[in-house]
């Protein structure tokens, strides 16, 4: 029974050494991970290659345009796998008429260009036969492909017929759909005939 304690004792050590090995690891490699994304997506990281007043047309799945994107300058990061558009304007079409427009002072695109962050006071402007309406945000994430768009930030809508307030908002381009999350707020003032 003697012989089985020091044994016990050793197997539960060597786990134990085990464990704060493996952890020690993880933390290190993670902490260098977010370090290394950090100094890749940095000011002071190179572009592979610059535009400037870059303009695309994106195609949808029927070969007919989706959505322009215009920008002032556009640098792609080979090592952050990003591209870093600055006064950004993406222009949303809709029967092959403008409908929708979200502009940017600076945005990132994802290596696939699925996701787009944009901050540094957002604007969307979207044309409807009663007038235009403008969102305005501080940050917004979209998705061009499924003409979507989301914030969690605070928004302000302004319309012909007033103004509302509200925290977090979800965009449905194709639909013409806004969904506001909460704290929402407004005035409505209707408009005489």
């Amino acid at each position: 029974m003697a012989l089985k304690k020091p044994r016990m004792l050793w197997r539960a050590l060597l786990i134990l050494t085990l464990v704060v090995v493996t952890l020690v690891f993880v933390l290190n490699h993670s902490n260098s991970a977010v370090e290394n994304s950090a100094r890749n997506s940095s000011p002071s990281a190179k572009p592979d290659y610059s535009m400037l007043k870059f303009n695309a047309t994106v195609m949808d799945k029927n070969g007919l345009p989706n959505y322009q994107l215009q920008a002032l300058k556009m640098d792609h990061f080979q090592t952050g796998r990003i591209t870093q558009v600055t006064e950004a304007i993406f222009s949303f079409l809709h029967d092959a008429q403008l409908s929708w427009q979200v502009a940017a002072p600076q945005g990132i695109i994802d290596e696939l260009g699925d996701q787009v962050s944009l901050s540094g006071g957002v604007t969307i402007a979207w044309q409807h036969p009663s007038g235009t309406t403008t969102i305005n945000t501080d940050k917004l994430r979209f998705v061009p492909s499924a003409n979507y768009a989301e914030t969690a930030d605070p928004v302000t809508i302004s319309d012909p017929n007033g103004n509302i307030s509200a925290t977090g908002m979800r965009v449905y381009l194709n639909s013409d759909r806004v969904m506001l999350m909460s704290r929402v707020k407004g005035t409505y003032v209707p408009q005489e005939n």
